[in-house]
């Protein structure tokens, strides 16, 4: 063989040796602390009133948290502006993360709206929301810079931003649809640069519209930031989730028959039929081969399913199986809220054609179907 030719084998051999050396440093990414992260949601201004739901978590063996901020209603129910309000906010969630982290609870912020005042950037799915140039994309950037400036020296593990991106446009195939913000991605970069100028530690979710659905991920491609989170969110069928609110009728079974699209035709990419546990699997699958294609994390940022939804601890205790086998994280919507239509310490109750709620705490049937799987970490 001649020289030059074992040259250039021997520089494709050390070239070959340093590229596995990358794609292995890569694969062998280190994980957040204390991954899969298994928890739930709770309104800030609830635990707030309400510091004993710290203690429930500490009894129920809840390890995370997801602190969830909702800077409208904290403008509403305390009188307050914006920015009032996200300050007041953070001070909370700041004193709160300190109190979880004194039981061994790891907890992030997620901070759901951006409003400028009680009239303005209000509606995110409004496509003049997300102009880049325009006060609301502004007003979203320097309630990142303030949230990372008050929080990134207390004890929470992350942020989230805008955890369901979404926009309505005007298609020709149905009146209307939703789907994600054209700019959705160049936000969050801007998102994330913010953050890194003063917090390299810190983990950010994100997750890509419409809704953070799971199929979302079919051809994402990660971002270089080896710090980020890649969420989904899962209250598929709509129709059994969320029976009974927002104008959905009550008695929709799981398993059983669930026509989806035939009362919502933007949610064509879901079955029309029969719902049960392999249909959760093929719903969920997009973001599982999103995640062994790229060895990312993948957190189910959201789920759960109204109170009085039947057999809804069947559902619940599929999804939190399909979780499992994947080794996601997951957090529960919620414990700790503002209303109580999902909060797992609460039984439901008609009245006057209208749903109440009793106060349960650690009895309830879905906090025992929720405490089997937390038992798991």
């Amino acid at each position: 063989m001649r020289k030059s030719t074992r040259c250039f084998f021997a520089w494709m051999s050390g070239l070959g040796l340093i590229l596995t050396l990358l794609v292995g440093s890569v694969l062998a990414a280190e994980m957040p602390d204390g991954w899969p992260w298994r928890g739930v949601t709770s309104d800030i201004d609830a635990i707030r009133k309400h510091p004993e739901i710290i203690d429930f978590f500490g009894n129920e063996d809840i390890r995370f948290v997801r602190l969830h901020i909702n800077v409208f209603n904290l403008m509403s129910d305390h009188h307050l502006s914006a920015e009032k309000a996200l300050d007041f906010a953070l001070m909370a969630s700041k004193e709160v993360a300190r109190n979880l982290a004194d039981k061994n609870i790891k907890s992030i912020v997620s901070i759901a709206d951006f409003p400028v005042d009680k009239h303005q950037c209000i509606y995110k799915s409004k496509e003049n929301y997300w102009d880049k140039n325009g006060k609301c994309v502004q007003q979203i950037y320097k309630f990142v810079n303030k949230t990372v400036d008050m929080m990134s020296a207390s004890e929470i593990v992350g942020y989230e931003f805008l955890s369901e991106p979404v926009v309505k446009k005007k298609v020709s195939r149905f009146p209307q649809r939703y789907s994600q913000p054209d700019n959705w991605v160049e936000i969050f970069k801007e998102i994330l640069n913010i953050v890194r100028k003063k917090d390299k530690e810190r983990y950010v979710i994100f997750s890509l519209g419409p809704w953070a659905f799971p199929d979302n991920y079919s051809s994402f491609k990660p971002f270089a930031d080896e710090r980020i989170i890649y969420d989904i969110h899962m209250y598929q069928p709509l129709l059994y989730a969320f029976q009974g609110i927002k104008g959905h009728k009550d008695g929709i079974y799981y398993p059983g028959v669930i026509p989806t699209r035939e009362i919502f035709p933007t949610y064509d990419r879901f079955p029309n039929d029969y719902w049960d546990k392999k249909t959760l699997e093929e719903i969920l699958r997009p973001a599982r081969i999103f995640e062994e294609k790229y060895h990312v994390p993948v957190l189910v940022g959201e789920f759960g399913a109204v109170l009085w939804a039947p057999n809804s601890n069947r559902y619940l205790g599929d999804l939190l199986s399909v979780f499992q086998a994947n080794n996601w994280g997951w957090i529960y919507f919620d414990i700790g809220s503002r209303w109580h239509g999902f909060d797992a310490r609460f039984v439901p109750y008609k009245k006057n054609g209208k749903y109440r709620f009793r106060y349960a705490g650690h009895s309830t049937k879905r906090m025992k179907i929720l405490r089997e799987y937390f038992k798991k970490q």
